[in-house]
């Protein structure tokens, strides 16, 4: 690898948590992390001339890194090691990196010492980075190998965009009873999809800075499946994107090796809990189908107003601490206090098993309902706008924002004295801040139910029959000038 290449940070696990988990003693398994593997992959890893190299260990002494610094610190710009005690998976390592800052950019996440010794990484982090310059939203590329299958396993379920290599699907095909099944979203067939079971992870991601916050708060995940999992469904809430790098079967090294850690493994996988939400299955049986569709619906009526109530609570509880420190102190929030506030917020989200399209909607009637912040429009917009960490995270996406008119309606119909000046809320996002859309604030007036108090509000009324000649006149603008860009004009 050339000098091109540095300035790209390296993280290197020594670790593999799923075979301890799993209490699989395979003996050429373990071969793969003997010290003689480390220092190969260290000496591959010093050609990369990154200025920031962190090697982490679980439950490992202190003289174990100081031999490791004493060994391996003039071959690099910067060589930190991590030992992490009482460590009982691989994110309990990646929490203490996110907690003591130790990448600062773009960074290679190394956990399977043998499979980065036996590629070339050089033209999978220089697409990446073209990647990053076209779109911001690819936190990460994961690096694949093909594989022979064994049909009788239980193989990975690998989907992704047939021209693009994005990632749109993550799972496991289960076998029940000699039926396989494939649970999915409906929205994966409407573009050209690419479905591969005969792919094997080589644990090696390439990753943007902001993949890491994915290690802090997210306590019930265990494995970095469980982070990919969560990016892929929370795509629509936080924007972000994952993609694929596959490597022809021939291009990597001691497969067989590799081929026989994929077959202990899928020995001992235990199923993935699926995500509620827009599902559909394709089943080799009709009775497994509907047995699925069942499950889907109780998982998504399980979320009762009972649950979102507590759940409003306590994140609201969060929020007006930070609000009245606020208010207190005179000083504005820094980001490491919205940070723990984001943490509360994913945290009661698993508790209370709030579906990501509830989130927003949530997330928003909390704030509104915080004790002074909508007394006044002028207090409103002052706090809104020193918020605005917190919105750009949750409400990234324009699709999400209907969540807050659905919160703000919501909150109104028990607050008569915020009914006064919601229009003028609403005014406000949608003219000055640009944050609500004319055919979003449309839309959602005209689903209000007949007997709403919102449709009795005479200056709400206006404002939306005002958004509406807005819209008609912009779409009249837009033709004239199709018209004249044609040639209809003389």
């Amino acid at each position: 690898m050339q000098n091109k290449l540095e300035q790209l940070e390296v993280l290197v696990i020594i670790s593999d948590f799923s075979l301890t988990e799993e209490g699989i003693g395979d003996s050429s398994v373990s071969t793969l992390y003997e010290p003689r593997l480390i220092d190969k992959c260290l000496e591959e890893i010093s050609w990369l001339l990154s200025p920031n190299v962190v090697v982490a260990y679980g439950n490992n002494p202190k003289s174990v890194g100081e031999e490791l610094l004493k060994k391996w610190s003039k071959r690099f710009k910067r060589l930190q090691y991590l030992s992490v005690d009482e460590c009982k998976s691989i994110n309990d390592i990646l929490r203490q990196v996110e907690d003591r800052q130790l990448l600062k950019t773009d960074f290679l996440f190394v956990y399977n010492c043998a499979t980065f010794c036996s590629v070339n990484l050089e033209c999978w982090i220089e697409n990446f980075r073209a990647l990053r310059k076209q779109n911001k939203n690819a936190v990460a590329t994961l690096i694949y190998s093909e594989i022979d299958v064994d049909a009788s396993s239980n193989n990975s379920l690998i989907c992704f965009r047939t021209c693009t290599k994005k990632l749109v699907n993550y799972n496991l095909i289960e076998g029940s009873k000699g039926r396989r099944y494939l649970q999915t979203k409906k929205d994966i067939f409407l573009i050209e999809t690419t479905f591969r079971t005969d792919l094997f992870p080589l644990n090696i991601f390439i990753c943007a800075l902001d993949f890491i916050g994915h290690f802090a708060g997210n306590y019930d995940f265990n494995c970095v499946d469980n982070i990919i999992l969560d990016i892929l469904s929370n795509e629509e809430v936080i924007g972000q994107e994952i993609y694929l790098n596959i490597l022809e079967k021939n291009k990597i090294e001691n497969l067989e090796e590799f081929e026989k850690i994929n077959k202990i493994k899928n020995s001992g996988k235990k199923k993935i809990k699926e995500f509620p939400g827009n599902c559909s299955d394709i089943s080799d049986e009709e009775e497994n189908e509907e047995g699925e569709e069942e499950n889907i619906k109780s998982v998504g009526e399980g979320n009762n107003k009972q649950e979102f109530t507590q759940f409003i609570l306590e994140v609201r509880e969060s929020m007006q601490e930070l609000f009245e420190k606020e208010k207190n102190t005179s000083k504005s929030l820094n980001e490491s206090e919205f940070s723990n506030l984001k943490l509360e917020i994913s945290s009661c989200k698993l508790a209370y098993n709030v579906p990501m399209d509830e989130l927003p909607r949530l997330i928003f009637l909390s704030f509104i309902g915080i004790p002074g912040v909508t007394q006044q429009l002028a207090l409103f917009k002052k706090t809104f706008d020193k918020w605005t960490i917190l919105w750009n995270f949750y409400f990234k996406k324009l699709t999400t924002r209907i969540g807050i008119l659905h919160a703000l309606e919501d909150f109104s119909t028990e607050n008569e004295n915020f009914c006064l000046i919601l229009p003028n809320i609403l005014h406000w996002l949608n003219q000055e801040k640009e944050f609500l859309e004319d055919e979003q604030i449309i839309l959602w007036y005209s689903s209000l139910n007949e007997e709403s108090p919102l449709l009795l509000l005479p200056k709400l009324g206006e404002l939306v029959e005002w958004l509406k000649e807005e819209e008609e006149e912009g779409r009249k603008n837009k033709l004239i000038k199709n018209w004249v860009d044609f040639g209809c004009f003389y």
